[in-house]
């Protein structure tokens, strides 16, 4: 008994030793991906814009607050390698967001601004719309059925002061987009869904604005 005792004493002795041989290895630290200002869009066509503001990852838990909650709230989505952190947008305005993430802390100036509208006037095929139905949205409707399978023209005319800086369009919901001209032909394909976005620009002041129009 007590030759067997000793056999299991000089056991635990050699594992534990073994044990303090291996290398401890530290969790990896939370980090932090963000930018220090961040410029976002208010659209009046929805009640609450959601704003992407950062990433963070390797963090067990993360705490967000804002300086101005009259401009929006954050909100936190737990994905398998960290958060993804959104400012929800109630109105235009200025407000600092800080996060933190075990020893890491980041703060950054978010500017909201209300949808300015672009357009003078949009080109589908033979329609003409006046560009005063992009007042309240920043997307226009038309029939999927009625033009699928055809080649349209699609023009943008910008306002005054605005220019037409880009043309994409994409099918399924971009799992197909590619650039394209302004005034160009569009195949209206890929299965109930098409859209063409221009990207239109303020001169002088860089600012920009996405229009859209889309087939459903």
């Amino acid at each position: 008994m007590k030759k067997t005792m000793k056999k299991l004493i000089a056991l635990v002795l050699v594992f534990a030793m073994l044990l303090s041989c291996i290398p401890a290895f530290a969790a990896e630290a939370a980090e932090i991906y963000a930018e220090d200002q961040v410029s976002a869009i208010k659209y009046p066509n929805e009640k609450m814009s959601e704003i992407y503001l950062a990433y963070v990852s390797d963090a067990k838990t993360v705490k967000v607050k804002t300086s101005n909650s009259k401009v929006g709230f954050t909100v936190s989505q737990k994905n398998p390698g960290g958060y993804s952190i959104y400012l929800k947008a109630k109105k235009s305005g200025t407000t600092k967001v800080t996060i933190k993430a075990g020893k890491v802390t980041k703060t950054m100036k978010v500017t909201v601004r209300n949808y300015e509208n672009p357009l003078a006037a949009v080109q589908v095929g033979k329609t003409t719309v006046s560009g005063n139905k992009y007042t309240k949205s920043n997307e226009l409707k038309f029939s999927y059925a009625k033009y699928a399978g055809e080649k349209i023209k699609i023009s943008f005319k910008a306002k005054k002061g605005w220019k037409v800086k880009q043309v994409e369009y994409a099918e399924k919901s971009f799992m197909k987009s590619a650039k394209s001209k302004n005034g160009a032909k569009f195949f209206i394909r890929g299965g109930n869904r098409y859209d063409v976005l221009a990207v239109m620009e303020q001169e002088g002041t860089g600012e920009t604005e996405l229009v859209f129009v889309k087939f459903r």
